[in-house]
């Protein structure tokens, strides 16, 4: 059972989010609260973060993996980001892989998998390749933290983007990692 524990308020919920100087999207994710998990651990999250979102799916029986619709269920890293260019997590990265790590050790039987996407810009090969890069980059950052319930990732180049590549925001956007609980 996961409860909801002090909340905290945050500004301009109503904004998606913004760029930051460096290009990437930052992502309001609400007013802070703490999730307890089934292992006692208490996580500070954003309200709307992804941490949030991936509990309450792995905690919600009426939730079911879609295993024909594989497009389906993805969550948005919301505070994942690379080096330009290269698959180099960011420091600012670390605390949102803990997070997921914590949670993936609290559900055992959970899988789950990690996509990597880019923008349409540039060579479509060398997007493909980089968003690999940056799957497999997160995937084993969790698993260096020893979930290895963490069990596979896959680059997606500029598939599926989630915004307008029309705009440097929508850009933003779509350089993105998600992950996608495939066991329950």
């Amino acid at each position: 059972m996961v409860m909801m524990l002090q909340k905290k308020k945050s500004t301009n919920d109503a904004e998606l989010g913004a760029l930051d100087t460096k290009g990437n999207f930052i992502y309001h994710i609400g007013d802070t609260i703490g999730l307890k998990l089934p292992d006692g651990t208490v996580l500070r999250v954003g309200d709307r973060s992804t941490e949030a979102r991936l509990i309450r799916f792995l905690t919600d029986v009426d939730s079911h993996v879609d295993t024909v619709n594989k497009s389906r269920g993805w969550i948005t890293c919301d505070r994942i980001y690379f080096e330009t260019g290269v698959n180099h997590l960011t420091t600012e990265s670390k605390t949102q892989i803990a997070n997921i790590t914590e949670i993936l050790h609290a559900f055992p039987n959970a899988h789950l998998k990690v996509g990597g996407y880019s923008d349409n810009s540039g060579d479509s090969l060398v997007n493909q390749k980089l968003s690999d890069a940056r799957a497999a980059a997160v995937l084993a950052a969790i698993r260096a933290g020893g979930a290895k319930n963490a069990v596979e990732s896959e680059g997606y180049g500029a598939a599926w983007p989630i915004a307008s590549n029309e705009t440097e925001e929508g850009r933003a956007m779509n350089r993105r990692v998600d992950v996608r609980v495939i066991k329950k």
